[in-house]
């Protein structure tokens, strides 16, 4: 004989951390998921796709030698709002020409990033960012003005003045994530 006793749902759990730090995840793993099916329709060719593995995701492509397209995936809060410039880059944004030295936070989204090309070298095919939250206006603006010019000469001066003090920051990490100004453009 079988005694019945209460089901799942009627006792309360000892504690709900796991569920609610799933919760904060959810956005990462269904980013994850949806690059994965998106991958079936791709005509090139894709080895696997690694999760929480160097980055939220990582896409391995093409036949030796394998490259890998490395995915940071950020949700927000409408709260929170856009992603700005010191939160992308780590470095605070410096709109006057200065040659002072500016600290770097290395839990930044882009120097999180940079590591993986100083990891695989040319087998990092490439870095992208995904978001629900968007990009501050001026961060959006400064991107898309940094890869439409042919190099740094091309840029505005503000512009030029802000990427030369995102080169020096990175360039006074330990080790150095960018050698110079035109190794970060390229």
């Amino acid at each position: 004989m079988v005694i019945a006793g209460p089901r799942l749902g009627q006792v309360e759990p000892r504690e709900r951390a796991g569920a609610q730090t799933g919760r904060k995840y959810e956005y990462q793993y269904e980013r994850t998921a949806r690059a994965a099916l998106d991958l079936l329709t791709d005509t090139a060719k894709h080895v696997c796709i690694y999760c929480d593995w160097h980055d939220d995701y990582v896409i391995e492509t093409g036949d030796p030698p394998t490259r890998y397209m490395f995915h940071q995936v950020k949700g927000r809060t409408s709260s929170q709002g856009p992603w700005d410039f010191r939160e992308f880059f780590g470095v605070s944004l410096k709109k006057g020409k200065s040659s002072r030295k500016a600290a770097t936070n290395l839990k930044a989204i882009v120097p999180r990033m940079l590591l993986h090309y100083a990891n695989f070298g040319d087998n990092c095919v490439g870095l992208a960012f995904v978001t629900n939250a968007g990009l501050n206006p001026a961060l959006s603006e400064f991107l898309q003005t940094v890869a439409g010019s042919a190099d740094t000469n091309a840029l505005p001066r503000e512009m030029r003045n802000a990427f030369d003090h995102v080169a020096r920051a990175y360039a006074a990490t330990n080790p150095p994530l960018a050698m110079s100004t035109a190794e970060l453009f390229a």
